[in-house]
């Protein structure tokens, strides 16, 4: 994973939140342009953005030994 870490951070993304805990009265704001956003919340494993390109990238890290259809 560092590897890939790297790669990615010389891509000019950047970490803004780490197991970030928000309410749906507070979600996070995500700007898509022309004056419109979009809300996240709950919690969130974490949350990138690249200015070069001014994206976000929003990360769900799944650990475990099963897994599940969503």
């Amino acid at each position: 994973f560092a590897e890939h870490q790297a790669k990615y951070a010389k891509e000019g993304w950047q970490i803004q939140h780490i197991e970030f805990s928000v309410s749906r009265d507070n979600g996070v704001l995500l700007p898509l342009g022309d004056e419109k956003f979009m809300s996240i919340h709950g919690r969130i494993d974490r949350i990138d953005f690249n200015p070069g390109t001014q994206k976000y990238a929003v990360w769900d890290y799944k650990t475990g030994d099963r897994t599940t259809k969503p």
